[in-house]
């Protein structure tokens, strides 16, 4: 018998073989379709995770106090906050190689200029203060207010530093605090200098512009001049002279501070706090990662107000002086600091190219918040460009190092780890995970059930493409039989009894497995979007890769025929070890079970073997408590059936119990999946909106808490 006949075998039961092709496919579909949904499922659950991160960053600083005291019945108060001691080395050393922890960034700041593109300003900020430095003649002031307070008025001004807005026609007014036995250095300024300056007298003033309102600067032993002096009878050229040198130097970084921008150096943005905890955020491009040598990443604002995107190059200059990190002034307060610090060289120039835009919160950086903070002017560039050696002995602030935990799976046990660790040290820690507590339980419950449903599906299909090939070959085992005694040998009749099974196999596994592709990958998608759709208003779009790699396609088709191949050889085997007399016999006797069980008299209607007709009587009536069911008659036939196949019946089964137990795993997959969805909180600010729409906005579909 050649395989073109062995093939015709298939066709003389076309019932049974059409049974065989589907129970094939079936379990092709089931493999495929898992697969494809589990493969596609956790892909997106991974992205989704990947989203979260954790930083912690130690934190050395105490509570703000203010200290407060009572001069001429008017209370005064400041506020400070000292810190503690930095931790020394060995204890930072620990802390970095506490477990999860991907890597730690330690983040130095110097001055820097970008062309003639002028610094921004924070218009986030409800409060600012600029410096000015501006010469005019007195002309007077007036009474003092409440919190003794004097305003002083002064015509014919001359702007020498600054953004003041002089009024035409009027005055300009500066306020000046004059209340007497202020602590030393406090105010150099008594009352009795105001009324001894005369009327008409040319000043040079230090002042600060505080969200409009201009101040005589309070004495600030950093500055190392008076913010008021007298210029009566010096010439026009006053600031060249020595006397004069600090203002003009003053005046000459006012200048400079309009185009200096805090550059920020650091190995990895996530490392960053305030990123982290959502305060801060990537609008546009991606973050610095610790990859990236010639890039850079600016403020949303920064690309609109000079035309600029992502992508394009700036020249930027790099400072020579390390700066302390800084929300509110950033570099511009090296103007203060210029005694101590030096005045900043720009000693390295690099092109970068623009890789991201980040856009800040509402402002936040107060007082208590400034060394966790940056400015709209702040540009992050990669570590590496750092133009100048860090010394030993420099002092780090607590927002300046931060350690990053790229996987939130090692959140928990960082934590446990850190916590009391950090206590011994005597300090605080700043952490945030980006808001995974909440998300963690939903995510591992989803991971875990979702490989137990692929379990079950792969056993489910195992054992069916079992029952497929137990089933064929036990319905030919008479043709393997007839063809040993014929004289084949065993490896031939083999090959000819499995050839007709390899062929439906070959054409059914890819049809069951292109159709399960098929279905779970437009499935997948509609079960997750209804996810999202579920808690999601009117026109959320919800955007799924739901591509299968080639690499599983091919290795699940591979995995499918070795499995097939393996039972086919395995129950093959089994009858070349029986004799062929043997396998005839067993069949034979199999065929005679069958017709014995079907075998009737004629003229006689087939009545069950135990079943008493004498018991019947002549009218035709059952004896009470013998009553005759159609329903027993057919249960006791079907459990005849079972017992006879018990393997078959006891394979179904187990197969019908492990993809009902599947179907319950997709369930719980769905569900849990679907609560990680709606635990995402989503914090947003309404901007630049008419105060009518205000209620149209509190309606949204997309608002909890209003």
């Amino acid at each position: 018998m050649g395989k073109t006949t062995a093939l015709k075998t298939l066709f003389r039961s076309p019932a049974k073989t059409v049974l065989t092709f589907f129970l094939i496919a079936a379990a092709s579909f089931a493999l495929f379709s898992r697969v494809t949904d589990y493969v596609v499922t956790r892909r997106e659950a991974a992205k989704a995770e990947s989203f979260y991160s954790g930083v912690a960053a130690l934190d050395n600083s105490s509570p703000p106090m203010t200290v407060s005291y009572d001069i001429d019945g008017i209370e005064w108060g400041s506020t400070y906050s000292e810190s503690k001691p930095w931790p020394d080395d060995g204890q930072i050393e620990e802390f970095i190689s506490l477990p999860g922890v991907t890597l730690a960034d330690t983040r130095y700041m110097t001055a820097g200029k970008i062309g003639n593109y002028k610094r921004l300003t924070d218009e986030t900020q409800t409060y600012t203060v600029e410096d000015f430095i501006l010469e005019g003649a007195y002309s007077g002031y007036e009474e003092p207010d409440d919190t003794g307070r004097i305003t002083l008025l002064f015509n014919e001004v001359t702007v020498h530093a600054g953004d003041v807005e002089v009024p035409y026609g009027k005055p300009l007014e500066i306020r000046a605090i004059v209340t007497e036995n202020l602590p030393d250095g406090k105010n150099p300024y008594p009352m009795a200098f105001f009324e001894k300056l005369k009327i008409g007298s040319r000043c040079l003033i230090m002042g600060e512009n505080m969200s409009g309102q201009l101040s005589l600067q309070i004495n600030n032993p950093l500055l190392q001049e008076e913010t008021l002096r007298v210029i009566d009878g010096l010439g026009d050229n006053y600031l060249d002279t020595e006397e004069f040198a600090f203002y003009k130097e003053q005046i000459e970084l006012y200048h400079e501070n309009l185009y200096l921008y805090d550059i920020v150096y650091t190995s990895d943005m996530r490392a960053i706090p305030r990123f982290n905890e959502r305060n801060m955020f990537i609008s546009e491009g991606r973050p610095l990662t610790n990859r990236d040598t010639d890039v850079c990443v600016v403020n949303e604002a920064f690309l609109e107000a000079y035309g600029l995107s992502v992508g394009d190059r700036i020249c930027i200059e790099l400072g020579d002086t390390l700066m302390p990190q800084n929300g509110i002034n950033g570099t511009t307060s090296i103007k203060y600091l210029v005694k101590y610090l030096g005045r900043p060289n720009y000693i390295s120039a690099k092109e970068l190219e623009i890789v991201g835009a980040y856009r800040l919160d509402t402002y936040s950086a107060r007082c208590s918040e400034s060394d966790w903070s940056y400015t709209p002017s702040t540009v992050f560039v990669p570590s590496a460009l750092l133009p100048v050696e860090v010394p030993q002995d420099y002092e780090l602030f607590c927002g300046e190092f931060s350690v990053f935990i790229e996987n939130p799976r090692d959140i928990e046990s960082f934590r446990e780890a850190a916590e009391p660790l950090v206590a011994k040290m005597g300090v605080g820690m700043r952490f945030s995970d980006g808001g995974w507590s909440s998300m963690k339980d939903s995510f591992e419950t989803g991971t875990v059930v979702s490989i137990l449903s692929v379990i079950l599906y792969v056993a489910g299909a195992a054992i069916a493409l079992f029952l497929a090939v137990y089933l064929y070959i036990g319905r030919n085992k008479t043709s393997y039989a007839i063809m040993r005694t014929l004289g084949v040998s065993g490896k031939t009749a083999g090959n000819l009894t499995a050839f007709p099974f390899v062929v439906l196999s070959v054409f059914a596994m890819p049809v069951g497995g292109i159709t399960g592709l098929i279905y779970a990958s437009y499935k997948t998608v509609e079960t997750l979007a209804g996810m999202s759709d579920s808690s999601a208003p009117d026109g959320y779009i919800f955007v799924l890769n739901a591509g299968l790699p080639a690499g599983v396609i091919i290795l699940c088709m591979v995995l499918e025929l070795v499995f097939v191949s393996s039972v086919t050889a395995f129950f093959l085997w089994k009858m070349k070890k029986m004799p062929p007399l043997e396998l005839l016999q067993e069949g034979a006797q199999r065929t005679g079970k069958v017709r014995k069980a079907e075998s009737v008299i004629v003229g006689q209607s087939p009545v069950p073997a135990d079943y008493n007709v004498a018991m019947i009587t002549d009218a035709g009536d059952v004896p009470a408590g013998r009553k005759y069911s159609a329903l027993s008659q057919a249960a006791a036939y079907i459990f005849r059936q079972l017992r006879r196949g018990i393997g078959k019946t006891a394979v179904s089964f187990i197969m019908a119990g492990v993809l009902a137990a599947g179907i319950g795993m997709i369930v719980l997959t769905r569900l849990a999946y679907q609560d990680a969805f709606r635990e995402v909180a989503v914090k947003g600010k309404a901007l630049q909106f008419a105060s009518f729409s205000i209620d149209n906005l509190s309606e949204s579909d997309l608002i909890e808490d209003f």
